[in-house]
């Protein structure tokens, strides 16, 4: 159990055991790592649009972010853009770096405002780019099914994105540079490889997690646990992002990486299928609750999944949190502090944890 754990790593262990449940290798504990190293990427001084010897290199995230900041500044590198195209043999979309948090929130939205834009003029024809699926719950089912409640849990695709290119009659060449920082434009480079236009750089080391949304929880002794939330579904039905080229980190002021994509562009390998075929999206999971129909009376740590269940269900289903006296994210496992008559208050947490201990 988690709570015989002695060490952060032995805990760590236990979370991991009890996500393992899941069977989706993306979900799973880890020790916080802190900030590490940053990927690869041009120097902040760089041009983040750079034509030479051939090849227009984009540095989508700057770009981005510089429509946020001075639509001005954008449109002149737009047109730059637009000017270098037909001199160009091959395009690299550097999509490694990941925006700074004070731009994060808006990032995704211009990033796709570009990408409509870039798309536009770089494709010959329509391209239907990648999708994401993710679980919806239209309330919290019982266990003994049959209410008038109509609740139900289902997987929804969301429909993908069509690009229309007004481009030359030939696509450039086109490589999309991710790491595993990558914030944005998955969807976009899932969809141009699977329509054959565009090859995947990864820089760095593959990871089950790489195009999926994950949900981060902060748990005691320095470990986290992260969730799939969505995954990434190209038009082809496979899952994930499967690159062409994983490149390792460079020397001191190398980056292998974007060599590795300039050497795409001319050489234009040919996509080897994965083996075994590409990843299928899998059918969602059976309801894995057990009644426990023998079970007069719970043992602590059922006791304590009642407990986790019970605050998930406030938590994510309860229509009227906004009423509550308090917000229902602060009634944790720790004491609340009542300011009005200066004593200790017990959560819901500390009556149930109580229950549970001495019942």
């Amino acid at each position: 159990m988690a709570d015989a754990a002695r060490t952060p790593q032995e805990y760590r262990a236990a979370i991991d055991r009890l996500l393992s449940a899941l069977g989706d290798p993306a979900t799973r504990a880890e020790l916080d790592p802190g900030k590490g190293d940053s990927p690869t990427a041009p120097p902040k001084d760089a041009d983040p649009v750079h034509l030479e010897s051939g090849v227009l290199r984009v540095d989508a995230t700057r770009v981005a972010i510089t429509r946020a900041r001075d639509r001005g500044a954008y449109e002149e590198l737009v047109k730059e853009i637009r000017t270098s195209m037909p001199q160009s043999k091959g395009i690299v979309f550097d999509l490694r770096k990941p925006p700074d948090p004070e731009d994060a929130d808006e990032f995704g939205y211009w990033l796709g405002v570009f990408e409509d834009a870039f798309l536009t003029d770089a494709l010959h024809g329509t391209v239907s780019l990648a999708t994401r699926r993710y679980r919806i719950h239209n309330g919290y089912p019982p266990q003994s099914g049959g209410t008038s409640g109509g609740y139900s849990s289902v997987f929804a695709y969301a429909v993908p994105r069509s690009v229309v290119g007004e481009g030359a009659s030939q696509t450039p060449r086109l490589a999309v540079l991710v790491s595993e920082q990558t914030a944005g434009g998955l969807e976009l480079a899932v969809g141009l490889q699977s329509a054959g236009l565009a090859r995947i750089v990864l820089e760095g080391n593959r990871s089950e997690a790489l195009g999926a949304t994950m949900h981060t929880m902060l748990l005691p002794e320095g470990v986290r646990g992260r969730m799939r939330t969505s995954e990434l579904v190209s038009p082809d039905g496979s899952v994930g992002v499967e690159p062409d080229i994983v490149a390792g980190p460079g020397g001191s002021g190398e980056d292998a990486a974007l060599e590795r994509a300039l050497g795409v562009i001319r050489d234009w390998p040919q996509r080897a299928p994965p083996e075994g075929g590409p990843p299928r999206a899998q059918p969602p999971l059976p309801g894995v609750d057990d009644p426990y129909p023998q079970m007069t009376f719970p043992s602590r740590e059922y006791r304590l999944l009642a407990l986790f269940r019970f605050w998930n269900v406030i938590d994510l289903f309860y229509p009227y949190k906004a009423l509550l006296d308090q917000p229902w994210a602060d009634r944790n496992m720790h004491h609340q502090y009542e300011e009005r008559d200066q004593r200790w208050q017990p959560s819901v947490f500390d009556c149930v944890e109580r229950w549970c201990r001495h019942a």
